[in-house]
């Protein structure tokens, strides 16, 4: 996780209200400015969050519905980085009712993010970049089970890990062969939606965005659909989301790899 600074406040820009958002998983402090047109996260980790800040400029110069950044700070607390709002309630707040539409919409943004030529995104974000990760997380057993599917609640991490591990060369094959520009972190409430349309309208959290193999984002989303944490969404609409996205086909074994992947690398 990225560590909070002991007081963000510090790290906020002058002159204007800012209100605290209690919201996300990525440990940082998070703001909401006075007029509702900013949004301002601090962390104690520079490194994290100037990470988040180029691959958000970097998405903004594309078509892609995305935050742009307004300011940058930075001292010996931390940094704080100020972007603008995007309009729109997160995916996993829809009512049971839109949820055939977000469905459909949800797919074509994905599909329009992975559409974009590899060749131009100079982030990386393949397993030589997540393995490492997770390893490093499962070292200092900082592994959160609540993350975990509840069938591997049960299995030590590192022998989680290790069936990551002797899949290394396969999953790396997969990975050379359909690279494109991936989320990073796709889960539900990092996409925007139009509250009266139920159009995907943007998407927030941008830090792990980079070149990856295509699975990454889509077994976090079916995870995500399938995890029964909000109840107007079901088993079923992950097959419905990936067959939208255009993988009438998908391979189990890849969604199962990656999203184990995905439940090891938070710490």
């Amino acid at each position: 996780m990225k560590p909070v600074p002991t007081d963000p406040t510090r790290l906020l820009p002058a002159g204007v209200s800012w209100e605290p958002v209690v919201v996300g998983e990525s440990g940082a402090a998070v703001f909401r400015r006075g007029d509702g047109a900013a949004y301002a996260k601090c962390s104690a980790s520079v490194r994290d969050l100037r990470d988040e800040r180029d691959r958000i400029a970097w998405l903004a110069r594309t078509e892609l519905p995305c935050p742009e950044v307004v300011e940058w700070h930075e001292n010996d607390d931390g940094a704080c980085l100020v972007s603008t709002a995007v309009d729109g309630i997160r995916a996993n707040a829809v009512p049971a009712a839109a949820v055939p539409a977000l469905l459909k919409s949800l797919a074509r943004l994905v599909r329009r993010l992975h559409a974009i030529p590899v060749e131009i995104c100079p982030f990386d974000r393949g397993l030589s970049v997540t393995l490492p990760v997770a390893e490093e997380v499962v070292r200092r057993g900082a592994v959160n089970p609540d993350y975990l599917h509840p069938s591997d609640r049960q299995t030590p991490p590192v022998e989680l890990l290790a069936s990551l591990q002797v899949q290394r060369d396969r999953l790396q094959r997969l990975e050379q062969a359909d690279r494109v520009v991936c989320h990073g972190d796709a889960c539900l409430p990092n996409f925007l939606v139009d509250p009266e349309t139920f159009e995907c309208v943007g998407l927030i959290d941008l830090g792990r965005l980079g070149v990856a193999d295509r699975y990454l984002d889509l077994s976090v989303i079916a995870a995500n659909l399938g995890s029964g944490d909000d109840p107007q969404f079901s088993p079923t609409d992950a097959g419905v989301v990936l067959r939208a996205y255009g993988l009438a086909d998908p391979d189990p074994d890849r969604l199962r790899r990656y999203q184990l992947l995905d439940a090891l690398s938070w710490g």
